[in-house]
């Protein structure tokens, strides 16, 4: 794991771990920390030739030796996502373009950052288990609708609108099932009660394929995970970790 520690100046110190065995100290970015598919690199903010909030740099730890390099992007970007069938890297922010359309400069590229091609078919985002379907970011410097796209076809399955006003129902992505591509996880946020200033929210499992909620839990908090079987979702509760079946 890698582990980023508090600093008086900077972003934090990473220090990478083999269990409970401190293996080094990191003098890369902590920004951005993200593993590769098969775990043996770490990708990681490494800059930007370009002025703005989007850079075009991303670093590359290899574990084998601590070797650090860096590549130039084709595009700059916020973001980086990773489909773990092939370990491919997406890059691209999705945002409404004058039509109210979800557009980026999305790109594709191998494990080894080399360029596979610039995507047009589906925008980049979190990928269902074995990369069937993307839902995309739903947010980007603010709330931002998103969408649930099939990546074979590019067709957009589902689409949520998403403001984080409160004003009225609306959905989160929370996470894939981590053996079926067709089930997800949201959130349902209700407006907030003026009685209670209380904003009720439902966490819900989906089904994408029947296009309906399987089940429903109103006493789940944010902070909840799949068990690696896919058929239990896991959340913490005082200092106990809870399991609650789904199916």
């Amino acid at each position: 794991m890698i582990l980023v520690l508090p600093q008086e100046k900077g972003n934090g110190l990473p220090v990478l771990y083999d269990g409970p065995r401190k293996v080094a100290e990191l003098q890369i970015d902590p920004h951005l920390l993200v593993w590769s598919a098969d775990a043996s690199k770490l990708y990681f903010y490494g800059g930007s030739t370009k002025e703005g909030d989007a850079w075009n740099i991303l670093g590359v730890l290899r574990l084998n030796g601590l070797v650090v390099s860096r590549e130039k992007l084709a595009e700059p970007t916020e973001s980086v996502h990773i489909c773990a069938v092939n370990g491919h890297l997406f890059t691209g922010d999705p945002i409404p373009n004058d039509k109210g359309q979800l557009a980026a400069n999305a790109v594709e590229y191998d494990p080894d950052l080399r360029l596979v091609r610039r995507l047009t078919e589906f925008l980049p985002g979190n990928f269902s288990a074995n990369c069937r379907y993307v839902a995309t970011e739903q947010s980007y410097h603010g709330p931002l609708p998103w969408e649930i796209i099939d990546v074979t076809t590019g067709h957009r399955l589902m689409r949520f609108e998403f403001t984080g006003e409160l004003k009225r129902e609306e959905f989160e992505f929370g996470s894939w099932n981590p053996r079926r591509d067709d089930i997800f996880l949201r959130f349902a946020e209700q407006a907030m009660s003026s009685e209670t200033g209380v904003m009720p929210s439902t966490l819900q499992v989906f089904d994408l394929k029947e296009q309906r909620v399987l089940k429903s839990f109103d006493d789940v908090p944010r902070n909840v995970a799949w068990s690696k079987d896919g058929r239990r979702i896991v959340f913490s509760r005082a200092n106990s970790l809870a399991f609650r079946p789904v199916f």
